[in-house]
């Protein structure tokens, strides 16, 4: 099992890392130069409150643990405040 979690947090990354550099880029060609700046910072200092602790309680795995959902995690905290952003709509991402 434990096997099947790290495999997926391994594969599953880039495809995360790629669609918040999307909202990144999105947020950047809207000119909200400062919503990008406060929400690196965020998603920095608690990637450190969360490796903190995470290596801590479980040492180096955990540390490896919290540096892998890092993507996940900002990718999650673009998406919701893009989400509340009143421009914003899923189907302009899904265009085929």
């Amino acid at each position: 099992m434990k096997a099947t979690i790290q495999f997926y947090l391994v594969f599953h990354n880039p495809c995360v890392f790629i669609l918040n550099t999307l909202l990144l880029a999105i947020l950047n060609g809207k000119k909200k130069s400062t919503v990008i700046l406060l929400l690196t910072l965020w998603v920095v200092f608690s990637l450190l409150a969360v490796t903190s602790v995470l290596a801590i309680q479980f040492g180096l795995h955990g540390a490896l643990t919290a540096l892998a959902i890092h993507p996940s995690f900002s990718f999650v905290v673009t998406l919701y405040l893009c989400y509340k952003a009143d421009w914003f709509k899923f189907s302009y991402l899904l265009v085929i």
